[in-house]
């Protein structure tokens, strides 16, 4: 095993107070599967000798402070190569950024330039993120972009901050969001706009949304008028007090045709009072649009998703049209936990199903009244409590140090 290097880092930026500098990887010959790359920002004198590590500068980014002031920086970049675990990898390879000659946009991502107009600007390149540092608050819309790569890093506001999102997309290509780690006062992640081709895939990410103040708090939500051809998890966990999935699948001014879910479980954060709380959120909010009840436009495959027992309301796990019912008892619901209804056994082990193959509409009067919620097409098992070996996705696997796994 030997680790080489070929070309050194180059260090960009503007040398002056408060401006961010930022490090390249460097180019590197190895002999295993692939590198990761760890950062020492250095403090030196003014012929860049007697260095000393500043504290806590370890990201690819670093804003010059008041003490750099008439001083050298230097930063230290080791390459570390690994092997690829077997059994391990994710479902989705991300997309090759500049395929037919598209242009590609590198973003190393920092507090400063989060909110950066720019990012709303895509007209159709790719957009490549590098998390530059951990995030206090979420980043702007990502508008008119073809690809988004983004692998690694996180996202944290302050509760009640008003920042109620932190990753809002909107693409025409593949959006693939991996080893993200963020935890917010209000929705996660989001798409908005889009485009009959468009895919998310969101693997090896821990997202956690809860109600401080804002008005919502879902893990992921398809807003307004989305275009999304399908939407894609593995190896994720979802935490959250209000919804973990909404997702509009019919009105007439937007679509999602379809997933496929694996490797994913939803955690309960805290009992709320809404009666709307759902790991699934399933809706058509335009039943004026002259879409009847019948066959879904979305199609969903589960395989390995679990939810632990949740919220006060009956409809926990679906909502609305399907009452969360079960012939056996359930931790955490209440009156609802030892009913005979909706979901029925499949297995013989107490794991259980989507409820029927014709789609349900809400009663009139209801909770939801002239909402239609078109599931028809959902199959495979949902199982009740956590996986055995513990959430799919640990917390410490995503984040700013995230190592990918490789693809199947």
């Amino acid at each position: 095993m030997s680790v080489n290097n070929t070309s050194p880092p180059v260090i960009s930026g503007t040398p002056q107070q408060g401006q961010t500098l930022t490090s390249s990887e460097g180019s590197w010959t190895f002999d295993l599967d692939y590198l990761t790359y760890a950062y020492q920002w250095m403090r030196c004198d003014t012929a860049g000798d007697n260095c000393i590590d500043i504290g806590s500068a370890t990201n690819r980014a670093y804003v010059l402070q008041s003490a750099d002031v008439g001083s050298t920086i230097r930063v230290e970049v080791t390459a570390t190569e690994h092997t690829l675990v077997g059994g391990d990898e994710l479902s989705w390879a991300p997309p090759t950024p500049g395929a037919g000659g598209v242009a590609v946009v590198h973003w190393t991502m920092t507090n400063a330039n989060r909110m950066d107009g720019a990012l709303l600007s895509g007209g159709g390149r790719d957009l490549v993120i590098t998390s530059g540092e951990a995030l206090t608050g979420g980043v702007q819309q990502l508008n008119n972009w073809r690809h988004i790569i983004w692998i690694g890093g996180k996202i944290t506001n302050t509760p009640g901050s008003g920042n109620n999102y932190a990753l809002p997309l909107s693409h025409t290509g593949t959006a693939h969001i991996e080893g993200l780690d963020i935890r917010c006062d209000g929705d996660n992640i989001m798409t908005r706009g889009g485009s009959a081709s468009a895919i998310v895939q969101i693997q090896n990410c821990r997202l956690n949304a809860h109600i401080v103040g804002a008005e919502h708090a879902d893990c992921f939500q398809t807003q307004g008028n989305t275009q999304l051809d399908e939407l894609r998890f593995d190896r994720c966990t979802l935490t959250t007090d209000y919804q973990g999935m909404f997702l509009r699948l019919s009105p007439s001014s937007a679509f999602l045709n379809g997933g496929d879910v694996r490797k994913l479980n939803f955690r309960r954060r805290n009992v709320g009072s809404d009666p709307q709380q759902a790991f699934f959120y399933l809706v058509d909010e335009d039943p004026d649009a002259g879409h009847p009840p019948g066959s879904p436009i979305g199609t969903f495959a589960l395989s390995d998703v679990w939810a632990e027992g949740s919220h006060s309301s009956k409809s926990s796990i679906f909502y609305p049209g399907w009452t969360f019912q079960t012939s056996v008892a359930v931790p955490n619901l209440g009156p609802y936990s030892n009913k005979e209804g909706l979901f029925k056994l499949t297995d013989g082990t107490g794991q259980y199903v989507r409820p029927s193959t014709t789609a349900d509409t809400v009663p009139a009067g209801g909770p939801a009244s002239g909402q239609q919620c078109e599931s028809a097409g959902w199959t495979g098992i949902i199982r009740f409590g956590i996986p055995p070996g513990g959430d799919w996705c640990p917390d410490g696997v995503p984040g700013m140090a995230y190592v990918s796994p490789g693809y199947l």
